[in-house]
């Protein structure tokens, strides 16, 4: 039971310098340009021990950012399931706002996963056909707000962009399903149909 918590807690922190090391690189390489050698370098850790944790470069870069949006919703998530969408958007842009080079570290390298993210949360679950239609209409209007946002060195504050939001998102969603989000929630449509 001791080696099986420690072989856990290793591996924890295996993932974690990988993920560390593959933001830093992210900053002055493309994900294609990247080695392992450079990589497990930088974490400090073996090549063994990436090829453990991960079976590719771009498993590695999706679980940084699975990650990274995980955080976001289970911390901005109880905005959402009591309908409090002005909550919900002032504390996402604030939230990416703060945390810029990750977030433009993922609109550089990986251009549609914030549309995959919005596209799972908030319009997966619904299965009146016209919601839905509706739904990702508003996805498509907070997508292509925010890409403008991150391409424009975050121009306006969060709450600017939380107040426009409000002007165009559908304020009768129900969203009870984030009650509790499952680890795999980030799973894209993309992954589903292979």
């Amino acid at each position: 039971m001791v080696k099986n918590t420690y072989n856990q807690e290793a591996n924890s922190l295996t993932k974690e310098s990988l993920q560390i090391a593959l933001l830093k690189l992210l900053k002055d390489y493309t994900i294609e340009e990247i080695s392992v050698t450079q990589l497990t370098q930088e974490a400090g850790v073996s090549r063994m021990a990436y090829y453990r944790n991960y079976e590719s470069m771009e498993g590695l870069h999706r679980e940084v950012f699975d990650r990274y949006f995980m955080a976001v919703f289970e911390k901005g998530g109880k905005y959402l399931v009591a309908g409090d969408f002005h909550s919900f958007w002032n504390f996402l842009f604030q939230y990416l706002y703060e945390d810029q080079v990750v977030i433009t570290l993922i609109r550089s390298t990986h251009t549609t996963f914030l549309l995959d993210i919005l596209n799972q949360t908030f319009c997966n679950h619904i299965t009146d056909i016209n919601l839905r239609y509706s739904t990702r209409a508003m996805i498509g209007c907070v997508f292509n707000m925010l890409t403008e946002w991150i391409d424009n060195d975050f121009n306006l504050p969060p709450k600017d962009l939380a107040d426009l939001c409000m002007r165009f998102t559908i304020h009768d969603l129900d969203l009870s399903h984030l009650q509790a989000i499952p680890s795999n929630y980030l799973q894209t449509e993309t992954d589903d149909e292979s």
